[in-house]
């Protein structure tokens, strides 16, 4: 008798890497993005300018997403609120396979000189 083989559906099947569920959308990471921005910063407008995959493997979403958030400034210094005022700050943002954000910071708006040595 000779040797028996796993067959190559058994071998793929059992691969890590093989998805059991459908990639997302881009529009419905871009809905999780925009759903964070005004749930969790409070900000009613925001403007996706990057999104994409960073890791097909693990499928790791990454956003940069610009938004108006209320100043905390003029509250801190008890101004009249009559008129919204807005501070403009963009963020970077990284979504896991089930696009909720694992992770956020705020990205500086000024260009960084490169270090000089």
């Amino acid at each position: 008798m000779g040797k028996t083989m796993e067959t190559p559906e058994v071998a793929i099947a059992t691969h890590p890497a093989v998805r059991t569920q459908a990639v997302p959308t881009i529009q419905e990471a871009a809905d999780a993005v925009i759903a964070f921005v005004q749930k969790r910063l409070g900000s009613g407008r925001g403007s996706i300018t990057k999104l994409r995959v960073s890791d097909l493997d693990t499928e790791i979403w990454e956003a940069e997403v610009e938004v108006c958030v209320p100043s905390h400034r003029t509250k801190s210094l008890g101004l009249s609120d009559r008129k919204a005022v807005l501070d403009y700050r963009a963020y970077l943002m990284r979504l896991d396979a089930g696009l909720n954000v694992v992770a956020y910071q705020l990205r500086s708006l000024t260009p960084q000189a490169p270090d000089e040595t």
